[in-house]
């Protein structure tokens, strides 16, 4: 899917309350771009939208900066299990020796007792 068709599906799937599409104008305003650029990014005629467009559009229409880029996997499936667990518990600043109780906790759930 090229970044036209990902746009418009996010104006289609995330209409305005009242049901109706948000127009470019609509958009553009909110993101700080201009609506003939959008409505180009719309068109396939700009084909590689700037960092901060996308960012925009994500915030916009609430979707995480990955839909842009569904060949990165947001699940993190090429980490193993143990890594995963160890990001998570860093991602939300946890002391080491706070991440170390859960991680115990964890290993024993998996009945990977230490």
């Amino acid at each position: 899917m090229d970044f036209s068709e990902l746009i418009n599906d996010l104006f289609r799937d995330h209409p305005k309350s009242d049901g109706n599409e948000y127009s470019n104008q609509d958009v553009a305003r909110t993101i700080g771009c201009d609506a003939s650029y959008l409505g180009k990014l719309r068109r396939g005629i700009i084909t590689n939208p700037g960092r901060d467009t996308l960012l925009g559009l994500a915030r916009f229409f609430n979707v995480p900066i990955n839909y842009f880029f569904p060949e990165i996997n947001p699940n993190n499936d090429m980490l193993d299990p143990d890594t995963q667990v160890s990001v998570a518990l860093r991602s939300i600043g946890l002391n080491e020796n706070e991440s170390s109780s859960v991680q115990a906790i964890i290993d024993i759930i998996r009945g990977k007792k230490k």
